[in-house]
This record gives structure tokens, C-alpha cells and sequence, in this order.
């Protein structure tokens, strides 16, 4: 404790009035705005979602093993250069957005603001052909069964 010329010693039976404290000279701390005057913000996180994860481990399933004699899932070594993976990932943003766009365009016909998986199954038959829409859906069913195994209609 620092004490000023003039201010008396406080004592264990005694406490500091308004009186008493008028001597002290120490001013009170106050808080001081950021720098600029604004208030720090947050960080915001990127739009930009990649799909690169999952297309890994998609290739990691569908790749046959580089060995004949080794069957072992930890032996199935193979690469991706980074174009290659770009341009996996731009074309999965254009499929996920022509799926999206004409599954919302279906719901406002309907007059409805709510996607439900028959909006996706008929605009994924729309956007790809043939085969390859025939087999999308069938994953997209089993994809769906698996998470809400109590809905079974189509």
C-alpha cells in the first residue's frame, strides 16, 4: 500500500471513508475502445466446400489393389495430382447444383417450400441418362433407408 502526504494510515478497527479517500490521488481505470473504435469481429469461415476427402476415399474403394498377390486394404497404394482432383471436385459442384436447382424448381410447382427425397429422385432422373441415373437413385434409396430405415416408400 502507497501511501500520499496528508492521507492517514488506516487501521485494523478503522475504515476508509469518502472523507479519507479524497487525498488518494489514483484515478480510476477506465476502458478503452479497440483499436479504430470498432469491436473485434469474428472470424468467418470459407463458403467454399471441397469434396476432396470423400473422393479419396471413394477411389480407395474402387481401385483394384497395385499387387496381385496382395489383397490387404492397407496395401492399395494410388495417387491423384491436384488438377485431377479440381477437376472432380468443380464437376461434383455442378452436378450438386443442377441436381439442386431443378429439385427446387420442381418444389415450387408443387407450391411447396420443403425438398423431399421424391423431388431429388425425379431431378436426378431428369439431369443424368440411363444407366447412370437408374444407379444414382438406387444408391440415393439405400442412402435414404439407411438413415430413416422406418420410411419405405419410394
Amino acid at each position: 500500500m502507497v501511501f500520499v502526504k496528508g492521507q492517514k494510515k488506516a487501521t485494523k478497527g478503522s475504515t476508509q471513508s469518502g472523507e479519507e479517500k479524497t487525498a488518494s490521488t489514483t484515478p480510476k481505470v477506465t476502458k478503452t475502445p479497440t483499436e479504430g473504435g470498432e469491436k473485434k469481429r469474428k472470424k468467418r469461415k470459407s463458403d467454399y466446400t471441397s469434396f476432396s476427402t470423400y473422393i479419396h476415399k471413394l477411389l480407395k474403394q474402387i481401385t483394384p489393389p497395385t499387387n496381385a498377390k496382395s489383397n490387404e486394404k492397407g496395401d492399395r497404394k494410388f495417387t491423384i495430382s491436384s488438377k485431377a482432383m479440381s477437376v472432380m471436385n468443380s464437376f461434383v459442384h455442378d452436378i450438386f447444383d443442377r441436381i439442386a436447382t431443378e429439385a427446387s424448381g420442381l418444389a415450387k410447382k408443387k407450391k411447396r417450400q420443403t425438398l423431399h427425397s421424391r423431388d431429388i429422385q425425379v431431378a436426378v432422373r431428369i439431369i443424368l441418362t440411363g444407366e447412370l441415373a437408374k444407379h444414382a437413385i438406387l444408391q440415393g434409396m439405400t442412402a435414404v433407408n439407411k438413415y430413416n430405415p422406418t420410411e419405405t416408400k419410394n
